[in-house]
């Protein structure tokens, strides 16, 4: 997943990245929390979405 988002912040037009979980037991939300992800206050399909604003060196 870090390079991924590696990847994705080399992209010239990226601003953000964005990914959604099932809740419950076992979800991977602390995992994305960890990476840097947080909760947009959005919901699909009932899986939370998250976001990661790419900075830029």
């Amino acid at each position: 997943m870090e390079l991924l988002i590696e990847h994705v912040k080399m992209r010239p037009m990226a601003e953000e990245l964005t990914l959604s979980y099932v809740p419950g037991e076992g979800s991977p939300e602390g995992f994305y929390r960890g990476l840097g992800f947080e909760p947009t206050g959005e919901e699909n399909d009932g899986e939370v979405m998250m976001s990661l604003r790419l900075k830029r060196d």
